[in-house]
């Protein structure tokens, strides 16, 4: 009998947050990645890419950066694809940032860099 170093995942459990039975685990996010939308909302992502975006945009123009628009729509891009990857944040919120990256480049492409 060999004996492993790992320890193994549970073969079925129920998630007391969605209130669901599953057959497995295939990682740490399936134990407590999964609320119910009831809880957090359909449009939770967008929420919280919103505020990011929001906040990065403030200090990114009250530090003087030139292309606060662009830079503070990239990063949040970037999160964003992270929340709607796991399913938090609606596909549209993708297409509005990249939108809003593009015009944030477009509408400082005159401005000097130091």
């Amino acid at each position: 009998m060999t004996q492993t170093l790992w320890w193994q995942y549970p073969t079925n459990f129920t998630n007391t947050i969605a209130n669901t039975s599953q057959d497995s685990v295939d990682g740490v996010g399936s134990f407590f990645g999964t609320y119910p939308a009831s809880v957090i909302g359909t449009n939770y992502g967008f929420g919280v890419i919103a505020i990011v975006w929001v906040i990065m945009f403030i200090l990114s123009s009250a530090s003087g950066v030139k292309r606060a628009m662009a830079a503070s729509s990239f990063i949040t891009f970037l999160l964003g694809t992270y929340l709607w990857r796991i399913g938090l944040a609606p596909m549209w919120s993708l297409f509005l940032l990249l939108a809003l990256t593009i015009i944030g480049a477009i509408g400082s492409k005159s401005e000097t860099s130091i």
